[in-house]
């Protein structure tokens, strides 16, 4: 009877390490996806603050 016991500890070890792996899995993908939200918006930020202004007087220098 000690013996079933013991296999059905090392079977909820198991499941509780494999929960353990999928959250990690989730974590480090919802990371990864805010990380790269915040890359585009500090990107979209840097666009609308640069000067254009500049890019199209070139162009009427050239025509």
């Amino acid at each position: 009877m000690n013996d079933d016991y013991e296999v059905d500890d090392d079977l909820e070890e198991d499941v509780q390490e494999e929960k353990a792996t999928r959250a990690r899995g989730f974590n480090m993908d919802m990371r990864h996806r805010i990380e790269d939200r915040l890359e585009e918006r500090r990107l979209k930020r840097e666009l609308n603050d640069y000067d254009f202004f500049g890019l199209e007087d070139d162009e009427d220098v050239l025509h």
